[in-house]
């Protein structure tokens, strides 16, 4: 009679089966954490040009501005429909920074003046971004960059200045 045991191959197999199976698991979890903080890597610059590029066309489409910290109104046609299209109805749009679970947050609100609209909506643009602001660009030595005090008509030029992280976006933004 045989006592019921595994025989010494048989553990050596099982330990040596699971060996290449951890080493498998590790391998494919590995792979997974640089393609994820490449996709990270990648995508934050996307969405800043993105981003980068709504403010444009809705200052394209905006006939006033403001900036003050942190964050910037615009009144215009520069309303956004259901699908993100451009609906041209009279609208004012406001980025500005939320913190949303202990992060700050880009958000953009849209209030459209149409009574007869649907009430406005909120987005959220971009993580880390801890300031944005528009300054105007003048033709005077002395005052190269003036931010905005009040309410103004949009410049020709404005420079947008947003601060994510330890980096700031300074770009000059070419409107009409």
């Amino acid at each position: 009679m045989h006592p019921k045991a595994f025989t010494l191959v048989e553990m050596i197999g099982a330990t040596a089966l699971s060996a290449l199976l951890m080493a498998s698991v590790l391998a494919v979890v590995s792979g997974l954490h640089r393609k994820t903080a490449a996709v990270r890597d990648t995508s934050v610059p996307a969405v800043m040009s993105a981003t980068i590029q709504l403010v444009r066309q809705d200052l394209q489409l905006s006939d006033a501005w403001e900036s003050h910290s942190p964050g910037i109104v615009l009144a215009g046609r520069c309303a956004l429909g259901a699908g993100q299209e451009r609906s041209h109805m009279p609208a004012r749009v406001r980025y500005r920074i939320a913190q949303v679970r202990n992060r700050p947050w880009l958000i953009r609100e849209q209030a459209v003046l149409h009574e007869s609209e649907a009430p406005g909506t909120i987005e959220l643009l971009v993580a880390g971004v801890r300031e944005i602001r528009l300054e105007t660009i003048t033709d005077e030595a002395s005052d190269p960059l003036r931010p905005s005090p009040r309410t103004v008509p949009v410049p020709g030029q404005v420079r947008l200045v947003m601060v994510a992280g330890e980096s700031t976006i300074d770009e000059v933004l070419t409107i009409r």
